[in-house]
Order: C-alpha cells, then sequence, then structure tokens
C-alpha cells in the first residue's frame, strides 16, 4: 500500500488529505485509521459526508484489507460520517471474511441481471432529459441484446446515443447499428479478457458446455469430457467464482455473461484453424483429477 492521497470538496472548497505508506514490511492499520479518520472529520466539519469506493476487493490484499477494516471500525467508534462501499467477483465475500473474521457482519448484496423494465429506464431516462426519445422499436431491440447485463446496457446506450449524431429520435436503423457494434465492443473487451485468463482445463468445460447449448447439464458436461462430474467439481467451482458460469439450479450451468457461448464456440473453431488465443502457461488452481 503505497501513500494514501484524497481530496474532499464542496463547491469550490476542496481539502486533500494525505497518509503516508508505512516503511517496507512496517504496519499500514495506523495511516489507513489515520487516513479515514481526517477524511470523517473534515466531511462533518462540512456538514457532508464521504464515500470509500473499492474495486476489485478479491484481488486486495489480506493486509491491506484487514487494515481498511479497522480503519473503519475506528470511524465508526467516533460516529464519523465514512460509507464504505466494495465491489468484486463472486468471491469477494469468502476473500474479504478470510482477512477479517468480523467480515460476516458485513452487508453483502449479489447483483443480478437488470430486468427488460429496468433496463428500459436506464436507457431511455438519460436521454429523455437531453430531449431525445426512442422508437419503440429501437428500445426494444437494445433491450433484447442487452439480456440485462449492466455494463452491455451502458455500452448499448453510449452506441445509440453516437449513432444518432445529434437526431431527437433514436430510430430503428440507429438502435441496429449501435446493438452490432455494442456487442463487438463487448466482446473484444470483456468476452476476450475473461477467456484469456482461463486455463486450459477451464477452456475445455465451457467448450463442452457451449456444444450443449445455452444451459447445459453438469453431468452431460463432464460425460462430454469422459469424466465424472466429482472429477470436474473443483473447475465448475474456479469457473462460477470468475463469474464465467452461474449455477441456476442443483446441477444446471449458464453463461454468467451474454454472448460468452457464442465467442467460445468461435475460439474453438478458431483453435482448429490455428488461429485462437493461446491458454496461460500455468493452469491456475484448477484440478482435474482420476479418481
Amino acid at each position: 500500500m503505497g501513500d494514501l492521497t484524497v481530496a474532499l470538496g464542496v463547491g469550490p472548497a476542496t481539502i486533500s488529505l494525505t497518509s503516508k505508506a508505512p516503511a517496507k514490511g512496517g504496519a499500514v492499520d495506523v495511516p489507513t485509521a489515520r487516513l479515514l479518520t481526517s477524511l470523517g472529520q473534515a466531511a462533518a466539519e462540512r456538514g457532508t459526508g464521504s464515500v470509500l469506493l473499492l474495486d476489485e476487493i478479491q484481488a486486495i490484499p489480506h493486509r491491506d484489507l484487514k487494515a481498511i477494516a479497522r480503519a473503519m471500525q475506528a470511524v465508526e467508534a467516533e460516529r464519523l460520517p465514512v460509507l464504505l462501499v466494495g465491489a468484486g467477483l463472486p468471491d469477494a465475500p469468502d476473500h474479504l471474511r478470510a482477512a477479517v473474521t468480523y467480515g460476516e457482519r458485513y452487508q453483502f448484496s449479489r447483483l443480478t441481471p437488470l430486468s427488460p423494465t429496468a433496463a428500459r429506464i436506464a436507457l431511455e431516462r438519460p436521454a429523455r432529459t437531453q430531449g431525445v426519445a426512442y422508437e419503440p422499436v429501437a428500445l426494444d431491440r437494445l433491450v433484447t441484446a442487452s439480456e440485462g447485463y449492466p455494463y452491455l446496457v451502458q455500452l448499448l446506450g453510449r452506441h445509440a446515443w453516437d449513432t444518432a449524431d445529434g437526431a431527437d429520435t433514436i430510430t430503428a436503423a440507429h438502435a441496429e447499428r449501435a446493438a452490432r457494434s455494442a456487442v463487438d465492443e463487448f466482446a473484444d473487451s470483456v468476452l476476450r479478457n475473461r477467456w484469456r485468463r482461463l486455463a486450459a482445463g477451464e477452456r475445455a468445460y465451457v467448450t463442452a458446455m457451449a456444444e450443449l447449448g445455452p444451459t447445459a447439464n453438469s453431468g452431460d458436461i463432464a460425460r462430454r469430457r469422459e469424466r465424472t462430474a466429482q472429477q470436474l467439481s473443483s473447475t465448475r467451482q474456479h469457473l462460477i467464482d470468475k463469474s464465467v458460469i452461474v449455477a441456476i439450479g442443483e446441477r444446471e450451468l449458464a453463461f454468467a455473461m451474454p454472448g460468452f457461448r457464442s465467442f467460445v464456440l468461435q475460439e474453438r473453431d478458431r483453435a482448429v484453424e490455428g488461429t485462437a488465443i493461446p491458454a496461460p502457461d500455468e493452469t491456475g488452481p484448477t484440478l482435474e483429477l482420476d479418481l
């Protein structure tokens, strides 16, 4: 953990707070607590509050998480207006609990896909505030393309806005072009990056799953791999932890991201042609054992 600097501002007035990092190997609890306490005091003096946002919690070392948790305890003890909000993959709560035993008392919320109504509101309302309307069929096209995935909703809205290029109505033609370009961007960034992180055994698992359909039974996937479900249970769990697949029943699985099945099948075909993205050299935590 390096030097931490935060800025707090209300209107034109701002204040910057910096806490020096400890010497290499030194404790980080004191400087972290000092920083967050100072932040809370500065916010209280200005009659406002502050929010500390942490992303990718599962990647933060236990030492740093422990320091932040203890600092928040000090902030709470002084009743200072500081709120901590974190986000991460599904295994983030377990990672946090492993860092601090009282982490089990934190409030956790699992984000699920947006409903069609919520996706429509997310697309339509910001445009309306700028005097831009959607044709109903255009909005339907974008909502369907999003499959309720929040980041894809955001991409679709941006691409639709850019495609309309100042028009006061986003038409079906605009939406069709926006859907193609947004889905392509989503595949090139999110899907491709997620695929790059998968070990060879994990790729084989999701390829077998993709070949079986939009959803697949874990037993059927194992048989396709000429394994048992028990032998592939760790692979299945790692893919769930990485937010690649989700369990939708006792043994039924689905892909967690829109378009990932099609992407996997394309990579399978590219592998035959010799142009596929190579798997990481290390196999990571995935083990396939013949028991």
